[in-house]
């Protein structure tokens, strides 16, 4: 996985974000669909990629057994999921931290376990689109840990952002230790 942080105004609202972040990956997005996730954070945009952005990107590996602070800003799926059973149950993970630390441990499957996790409910992510048109998801800020069982697996889900809302900046499990790390050693 690649680690790439690129400055942006604070003045760039975050549908232009979304259009400069696409633009970078506009020919593999054709060919493979989806390989990144990005975060906004003041001013910069933190993006994990499969694929290395520019000369300022840096290679990271997850490292197994590894446990890792993570901050989210997530919008969780709604939907049904199965149990190990195979019984269906209705996913709608927004009305408690229970039910999103269960929504979260299903999302990563064996890749990982969370270890610790606490969150709090946050105002709607919008969207303010050209037209007039606004995209909202109800969104959780959640920190805690995650330690690593299958780092490839793991990458997978990363890059992919996790729950509603990946394409416009929700879903990415920020690990600050090692983007932080990545982004010092260049």
């Amino acid at each position: 996985m690649w680690i790439t942080a690129l400055s942006v105004g604070t003045e760039v609202d975050d549908y232009e974000i979304h259009q400069r972040v696409y633009r970078l990956f506009s020919k593999s997005v054709e060919v493979m669909g989806r390989t990144f996730c990005y975060r906004r954070a003041a001013d910069r945009v933190v993006i994990y990629s499969l694929g290395r952005v520019n000369e300022h990107s840096q290679r990271v590996d997850l490292e197994k057994s590894a446990v890792y602070d993570f901050t989210m800003i997530a919008c969780p799926g709604r939907g049904t999921y199965r149990d190990e059973n195979g019984k269906r149950h209705r996913m709608t993970p927004r009305n408690n931290i229970e039910d999103v630390f269960g929504w979260l441990e299903r999302r990563v499957g064996d890749t990982a376990v969370i270890k610790t996790l606490s969150g709090k409910r946050i105002a709607n992510r919008r969207v303010f689109r050209p037209g007039g048109r606004v995209m909202a998801w109800p969104t959780w800020l959640l920190t805690g840990q995650v330690q690593v069982a299958q780092p490839k697996s793991l990458d997978k889900h990363l890059l992919e952002g996790l729950g509603q809302g990946a394409g416009f900046g929700l879903g990415l499990m920020f690990l600050p230790e090692v983007v932080e790390g990545a982004l010092c050693s260049r």
